[in-house]
């Protein structure tokens, strides 16, 4: 009796272990990926000012975003965005000859 109190005990000892082990992993990743967005965050405010206009990253599609951006340098990231926006109004203005209030980048 008491050798399987034993073994359940070191069971549930084990499992704790690792539980506790990956949730401090989980949240290292998540502080890994906030740290980098704030830099393209800090590119998008500068576009908001520049053109008049909200750039955003969608909060729900932040782990989508960070893993398309997370390889291109901020200057690559900043060129990207100008010329996507570009483009995006070329398209917007032919089809309502209006400007928009905010725009969020979609990486496919």
């Amino acid at each position: 009796m008491k050798h399987v109190f034993k073994l359940v005990f070191a069971l549930f000892m084990g499992i704790g272990v690792s539980l506790s082990l990956n949730s401090y992993a989980s949240a290292s990743q998540i502080e890994t990926q906030t740290a980098p967005l704030s830099e393209y965050e800090e590119i998008l405010n500068k576009l908001s000012k520049e053109y008049g206009v909200e750039f955003y990253i969608n909060p729900e599609k932040k782990d989508y975003f960070y893993d398309r951006v997370k390889n291109m340098s901020i200057e690559e990231f900043e060129k990207k965005q100008r010329e996507q926006y570009q483009e995006y109004l070329k398209q917007d203005l032919n089809d309502t000859n209006s400007k928009p209030n905010s725009y969020s980048f979609i990486y496919n």
